[in-house]
């Protein structure tokens, strides 16, 4: 499912919030020693975004999991790159309103 938003700073305007399973989790340090970069493999792809290090245990623990994720895409330098967030409460309850819009919508 796709979820259009407002136009963030580093963010393209569509999301995609789905279930998934991991079969890869990596770790890269950062030059600033309280973050560190995670990537997910999911299927075929790799997905990566910069994490505080008290997040680690977190991201590591969705190895070979069902679990929610948001993926978007990011500009740097003029290249997209493909990025995933654990979604907070307000990323799932805007998939649930615009769900409930388009039954609206239909009636």
């Amino acid at each position: 499912m796709k979820v259009k938003e407002k136009q963030l700073n580093q963010y393209t305007d569509m999301k995609i919030i789905k279930e998934v399973t991991v079969a890869q989790v990596s770790q890269k340090p950062t030059k600033n020693p309280q973050y560190v970069t995670m990537g997910v493999k999911v299927g075929e792809n790799w997905y990566n975004n910069v994490f505080n290090v008290k997040d680690v245990e977190k991201i590591e623990s969705l190895k070979d999991k069902p679990t929610t994720l948001m993926f978007y895409q990011e500009e740097y330098n003029g290249k997209m790159y493909p990025k995933f967030k654990i979604p907070a409460k307000i990323d799932l309850l805007e998939v649930r309103v615009e769900k409930l819009e388009a039954i609206i919508a239909k009636k």
